[in-house]
Order: structure tokens, then C-alpha cells, then sequence
């Protein structure tokens, strides 16, 4: 264990120890010409130039009123590509209330209350409103629809049990038939399909 402790440490320090250390460039000696001059209260490079240029003779009064001129022209094309800008928002926003408003109609449909089988409908609503969400069934639920269609006159025990108890022996029959296993899910909903 110490040997391998030792050999790790040892291999890189033995690396570093061998290898050759780059020679880097020699820093130039610096010619005091081309030091700033901080003595002075300017600041300035002792080489450049010290007269601030002067405004040249052509640049008169009528050169400012054109320049005026075109800065007036500027400011205006600002003014109407803002003002641009805010009627399109506005007409976008316009559109898009439109829009919202269309969608938030409530379309009032002719009622049908006063046709045959519209009260079967209204109690199957009813029936299925009261229904708990988290825990209900899929059967009665399917009745209730069922029941509607034919305006309430089939009695849930006699005719819709039966029909669903013929099927659940049909699958059965067929389960045991073709030899599936019940304990495998799989094939039991490809026979109920």
C-alpha cells in the first residue's frame, strides 16, 4: 500500500523535477522618449501633436441652419415612426379585443325542451353532474347515456346487466378456449378487445 502511495506521489514530482523549464523572452528595455510625461500638468504623450484643430473657414452660419435642418428632419421621421408604431399597437390591440369578444360570445341555440326524449337528456345530466369524480362507475355512467337514448324506458337490472353479463361469459368462454392465462393482463385485453 505505501509503495503505492509513494510511486503516485513520486511520479509526478519525478516529471516536474526532469522537465525543462521554457526560456521565456527578455522584456524590452523602454526608451524614456516613449514614456508619458506625468510631470506636466496636460498629461500628454510627448510625441503627439499639442494644437487642437480649429473649426475650418466654410463652417459658417448657413452650414448650421442646414444642419438644423436636417437634424429637424431626423427629429420628425422619429416623431412618425413612433406615432407609426403606436397605431399599430393600438389596431393590434384593437384586433385582438375583437377577437377575444367573438370567442367570448355565448351563441343562444333554439330550445328543445318541448321536444320528445329532451327530459330523458336533462336527468341524465343531472344524474351524471352528481357523480364523485375521484370515485365513480363506468358502468352506471354509461347507462345513464344509454338510458337517455332510449327515453328512460329500460329498467338498468333487467336489460343492460344482462347484456353486459352475456358478454363477461362470451370473453370468459373465449379465455378458457384458447388457453390464456388469467394472470396475464395482456392477453386478457386482447380477448375482451
Amino acid at each position: 500500500m505505501q509503495k503505492k502511495y509513494f510511486s503516485s506521489i513520486l511520479l509526478p514530482l519525478s516529471i516536474l523535477g526532469f522537465s525543462q523549464i521554457p526560456n521565456f523572452p527578455n522584456k524590452e528595455q523602454l526608451h524614456p522618449s516613449a514614456v508619458q510625461n506625468y510631470s506636466t500638468n496636460n498629461f500628454t504623450h510627448p510625441q503627439k501633436n499639442q494644437n487642437i484643430p480649429a473649426l475650418p473657414s466654410s463652417f459658417s452660419s448657413s452650414n448650421t441652419s442646414r444642419i438644423q435642418q436636417q437634424n429637424m428632419t431626423m427629429v420628425q421621421n422619429d416623431f412618425k415612426r413612433i406615432e407609426a408604431e403606436e397605431k399599430e399597437k393600438r389596431q393590434h390591440k384593437y384586433y385582438s379585443d375583437e377577437i377575444q369578444k367573438q370567442e367570448s360570445k355565448i351563441y343562444l341555440f333554439n330550445s328543445l325542451a318541448d321536444k320528445k326524449g329532451t327530459k330523458a337528456y336533462y336527468t341524465a345530466f343531472s344524474n351524471l353532474s352528481k357523480f364523485n369524480p375521484e370515485d365513480y362507475s363506468v358502468t352506471d355512467a354509461v347507462f345513464i347515456v344509454e338510458n337517455a337514448y332510449y327515453n328512460d324506458d329500460k329498467n338498468f337490472q333487467s336489460t343492460f346487466q344482462n347484456s353486459i353479463q352475456k358478454a363477461v361469459k362470451i370473453i370468459q368462454n373465449q379465455i378458457i378456449s384458447e388457453k390464456i392465462d388469467e394472470t396475464d393482463n395482456s392477453s386478457k385485453n386482447l380477448a375482451i378487445f
